[in-house]
């Protein structure tokens, strides 16, 4: 177990991050397989992949990257909070680049259920993340739990766009053919 000396409360949360952070890496994993299918399938266009596809997975990274901050050794509070704080303003940023992304492609329009999940969930998981920043500078035991609420909410809200998705390519993108399988052609 890694001793952080500098931040005591930080020891009893590495299990927590270690778990999370693999679950963030696996399910980026099987992104790449549901882009895959995708791919095959013929569903995938690049503004329609940086619209939906691509913020799930950078989520997950997310997730997995902020599991690495914490966990990494030798924290003070300042150092730890200007790192998460770097991370929530990014977010925040990114997930307006993905917001202006899916309202400039023109290959599928969202609904309101896809407005919040992709996009006002996300935003309010990276400034939780922000506002964490600054609790851990104050309070670092009650930051860590601001910042596990919010890693949280960026993991089920990329798993529900992950299983969107795999529905979504599934069962065939609306007005596109699918496929016919092997068995079914048969």
């Amino acid at each position: 177990m890694v001793e952080h000396a500098n931040i005591p409360a930080i020891a009893g949360w590495e299990t927590f991050y270690v778990i999370i952070g693999a679950v963030g890496g696996s399910l980026t994993g099987l992104m790449f397989v549901v882009v895959a299918l995708a791919a095959d399938r013929g569903l995938l266009k690049p503004s329609t992949t940086n619209a939906w596809a691509t913020p799930t997975v950078m989520h997950f990274c997310a997730v997995l990257l902020i599991s690495a901050v914490i966990t990494t050794p030798q924290h003070t509070r300042l150092s730890l909070a200007l790192c998460l704080a770097a991370v929530g303003v990014a977010g925040i940023a990114y997930v307006r680049t993905a917001w202006v992304q899916a309202k400039r492609q023109t290959d599928y329009k969202a609904d309101r259920s896809d407005v919040v999940w992709f996009f006002v969930l996300p935003w309010i998981a990276y400034g939780t993340i922000v506002v964490a920043a600054s609790v851990v500078w104050m309070d670092p035991a009650a930051g860590l739990y601001v910042v596990a609420g919010a890693v949280m909410l960026l993991l089920y809200a990329g798993i529900h766009n992950a299983w969107d998705s795999a529905i979504y390519i599934g069962v065939g993108a609306p007005g596109s053919a699918r496929p016919e399988s092997d068995a079914e052609k048969h």
